[in-house]
């Protein structure tokens, strides 16, 4: 899970959730990519116009802010579907993953603060944000030189844009492209500012002040929104969490609705109707010649 996490552990803690929630709907990112793509040269004004109109997740749609972190998804696309599984069955453990990656760098003094990432550091949690909230810088690092073992996919990890190199005025491993500018992105409801990292004993995707909870009909689910947590504690916040948004509501709901309402409406109504139609009328009178046959012999 770690080596999973290693290429984007160090993103700000808004990038990292709207990474993992993407994650859960891959041929909507590999879509979100070949629109962007298509579209060189737009202002970041208008692709977020014509990104607002889109049929996205919201996830997906924040990242279309961050074109690099959403080509690096689809052309390691075997990786974000697994990074996506991983999240949906395990987020608890994705998320702890992100948090134990972070405190190994900070211990190894290759994660601090630098003009571009603000670094607060807990005994027990490490959050990351821009240092200026208008602009996000995306942050480049080898994950190698940073734990000293390669990622889930080594390959994914992006290299440094062009003339940046890894380290350099740094002195921590971490290289930063331009930074982005989120005004066109913020005032949208999927935007920048509305997604956040809960850390804690029960870490979650917060998306407008609440737990984000993926409604991806592509994933694999392995059963209830975090059930394959091996913490305890961690399974049974994201069971009450994944009931509370309903989970379960759309299964009450189809039976309410109608699913089983062909018997009812007449689905054992055809059988008896065929009974009485005569779909049983040539056994009837086949039976009954046989039995007078068979008499008559008797008789005889």
């Amino acid at each position: 899970m770690h080596q999973l996490v290693a290429p984007i552990a160090l993103y700000p803690d808004s990038l990292i959730a709207q990474v993992l929630g993407a994650g859960t709907y891959p041929t909507q990112v590999v879509d979100a990519d070949r629109f962007v793509q298509a579209h060189p040269g737009v202002s970041p004004a208008q692709m977020s116009q014509m990104v607002d109109g889109q049929n996205w997740d919201p996830s997906v749609k924040a990242l279309t802010a961050f074109p690099s972190v959403l080509a690096n998804m689809d052309r390691n696309i075997d990786w974000t579907t697994q990074l996506g599984n991983a999240y949906y069955n395990q987020p608890s453990d994705v998320m702890s993953a992100v948090q134990a990656d972070r405190q190994q760098a900070y211990k190894s003094g290759k994660l601090r603060t630098t003009p571009q990432l603000a670094v607060t550091y807990a005994p027990s949690d490490i959050v990351i944000a821009p240092a200026n909230p208008a602009v996000v810088y995306v942050p480049y690092y080898d994950p190698w030189a940073m734990w000293g073992w390669h990622p889930y996919y080594a390959w994914y990890a992006p290299p440094p844009p062009v003339g940046v190199a890894i380290g350099v005025g740094l002195g921590v491993g971490i290289a930063f492209g331009v930074g982005i500018g989120i005004g066109a992105f913020a005032h949208f409801g999927w935007g920048w500012g509305h997604w956040g990292m809960g850390w804690g004993p029960h870490p979650f995707v917060a998306f407008n002040h609440a737990t984000y909870i993926s409604r991806s009909v592509t994933v694999i689910n392995h059963g209830n929104y975090g059930h394959f947590d091996r913490d305890p504690g961690a399974r049974a916040f994201n069971a009450r969490y994944a009931h509370a948004a309903g989970f379960n509501h759309g299964f009450a709901a189809g039976q309410r609705a109608g699913f089983n309402a062909g018997a009812r409406a007449g689905a054992r109504a055809g059988f008896h109707a065929g009974a009485r139609a005569g779909y049983n009328h040539g056994f009837q009178h086949g039976a009954a010649a046989a039995h007078n046959s068979h008499g008559g012999n008797h008789r005889r």
